[in-house]
């Protein structure tokens, strides 16, 4: 898009991404029946359409792109959205794509299109074709389309992110602009700004603002010149003795120092090795007096630290890009809920993601922190927000850690509980975890809130094929007493819970499981019944049993 202005090609490019947002969008919701998973993409979809097309309509007047192309740094920032919104465009019609060989298309019944009392008349035009899922198409695809979900979800982070940054700077404009020639302008980050990204909006303000101005400067005087935008203060030259000094005082807690310091040193500086700032130091003691001290001396809240790739013992997809809530989030500290309601009351995007995409929220399932949950939460956390690299979501984390309480505050917020697109790992959804830790409390909620009893995870293996290689009489009680299907099939070697449990030398499983119904008389890939592998795991248990965590054989 060479010779046009940034606020011309942003104009196309969110014009078309949003167009093939919105197709994708009426996709999902004519589909009969649709997965769970399908219903939230379907409401993430919307709102990137949503965040699309008002930054299409800001940028549609010739007013509106003068200003923008006229401020260098607003005009970098959007630069940086082209990327973004082309690889949302893209990601959005492969789904659309893969979603399209799934369904069939079915004719409205006529049930669905009369009122109440039988009239269609009152039908003023026709509904939309509806479709259902092929299901045979569906176990194909599927993987595939939750590939680009993954996909679709990082990059709709990013271009969140990067429109809350917009969002935020064009705030600060309007505020300098409003305090007037004889005031300074706010520093960056240290006004109490909650987290927007809804940059479209902000922009029109700004635009209605700057023109407002210049006619109110051109009325008064002929000869004044319209007054620029704010621009935050230069950085000062960073001083790597200095800058690690700042680290230091930061961490012993001394405000005194910090403010000395800080005629010298930039308050937002990073640490070379991990590009760590002074607030993250902060966030992560749990100082609250600290943390405001440097909120309100313009630290940023949106700070990245550098992915490396080998960062400490945890890794990097545990450290990598962590911005200051991150480490809020992840501290043992008592102050924790007040640290991070600082940074989200100053602009900090309860939903930005580490390098691995797990957002903080998933930090503080990981510590059971219930108070600490609902903060965020409250705030806008996304309750299904999934990372990058195993595809686990909040009620992932508080399974995986026998959280039951945690459960409890998530289940107010209408959580999926079927998740298990760890493509990269056992795929284990919520409930598969919960047997694993022989939690009945846990699966119980999971049950009475709708969780799918038959749910599988790698090679198709169910809860209840779970509990019988464990030879956990109770919980399988429980997933029968929710209809689970005792006779189901793993993917691989057509194995049922009565096999696994064959395997194990469970005999009083295998006999609870017939007395409730299972068919002795199933084989698996080999032609054996659960009592042949009974009869051959006894004489060699090591070469049959299975591992009652996993049960599955391909690795």
């Amino acid at each position: 898009m060479e010779g046009i202005g940034t606020a011309s090609a942003i104009l196309q490019l969110s014009g078309t991404a949003a167009k093939a947002s919105l197709q994708l969008y009426e996709i999902i919701v004519t589909i009969r029946d649709a997965p769970r998973e399908l219903c939230v993409l379907g409401d993430d979809v919307e709102a990137l359409s949503t965040l699309l097309s008002n930054l299409q309509r800001s940028l549609e007047s010739p007013q509106t792109q003068n200003a923008v192309d006229k401020d260098s740094e607003i005009r970098k920032v959007m630069d940086g959205l082209q990327g973004l919104i082309k690889r949302c465009e893209k990601t959005c019609q492969q789904i659309k794509e893969y979603l399209s060989s799934c369904i069939r298309n079915e004719k409205p019944d006529k049930a669905s299109i009369e009122g109440k009392d039988g009239d269609s008349s009152a039908i003023a035009e026709p509904l939309p074709l509806m479709g259902s899922i092929n299901r045979v198409a569906w176990l194909f695809k599927r993987k595939d389309v939750f590939l680009r979900v993954s996909e679709l979800q990082r990059t709709k982070q990013l271009f969140s992110d990067a429109m809350g940054t917009l969002t935020l700077l064009v705030t600060l404009r309007i505020s300098g602009i409003s305090a007037g020639p004889d005031d300074s302008a706010p520093a960056v980050g240290s006004n109490r700004c909650p987290f927007d990204d809804d940059a479209g909006s902000a922009i029109v303000r700004w635009a209605t603002t700057v023109h407002s101005q210049s006619l109110s400067v051109s009325n008064t005087s002929t000869t004044s010149p319209t007054q620029t935008p704010s621009r935050p203060a230069t950085p000062k030259p960073v001083d790597p003795e200095l800058a690690q000094e700042l680290f230091e005082v930061v961490k012993r807690g001394s405000i005194r120092l910090v403010e000395l310091l800080l005629d010298c040193v930039d308050i937002n500086t990073r640490r070379p090795r991990d590009g760590r700032t002074a607030l993250s130091f902060a966030a992560e003691l749990g100082n609250v007096n600290m943390t405001k001290f440097l909120l309100d001396h313009g630290a940023r809240v949106d700070i990245r630290q550098y992915t490396r790739s080998c960062a400490d013992s945890k890794g990097p997809t545990f450290i990598g890009g962590r911005t200051p809530l991150h480490w809020a989030a992840d501290s043992g500290a008592s102050a924790k809920g007040e640290i991070i309601k600082l940074l989200l009351d100053h602009g900090a995007n309860p939903n930005a993601a580490t390098s691995a995409g797990r957002p903080a929220l998933q930090f503080v399932c990981i510590q059971g922190d219930c108070k600490s949950a609902r903060i965020l939460l409250d705030r806008g956390a996304d309750v299904n927000f999934r990372t990058f690299h195993h595809g686990w979501c909040a009620v992932s984390e508080a399974a995986h850690h026998n959280h039951t309480e945690l459960l409890k505050v998530l289940l107010d917020y209408k959580p999926l509980l079927d998740v298990n697109v760890d493509l990269k790992g056992d795929r284990k959804a919520p409930l598969h975890s919960a047997v694993c830790n022989r939690n009945t409390e846990f699966m119980k909620l999971l049950l009475q809130n709708g969780a799918d009893p038959d749910i599988g995870m790698f090679e198709d293996n169910t809860p209840l094929h779970l509990a019988a290689a464990m030879g956990w009489l109770e919980g399988i009680n429980i997933l029968l007493d929710w209809n689970a299907s005792i006779d189901a099939q793993d993917a691989f070697l057509f194995e049922t819970p009565l096999h696994k449990a064959a395997r194990n030398r469970k005999v009083k499983i295998c006999q609870l499981l017939c007395q409730r119904g299972a068919d002795p008389a199933v084989e698996d890939i080999d032609g054996l019944d659960y009592q042949a592998i009974l009869n051959c795991t006894q004489r060699y248990p090591d070469d049959w049993k299975v591992n009652p965590d996993k049960v599955y054989f391909l690795s």
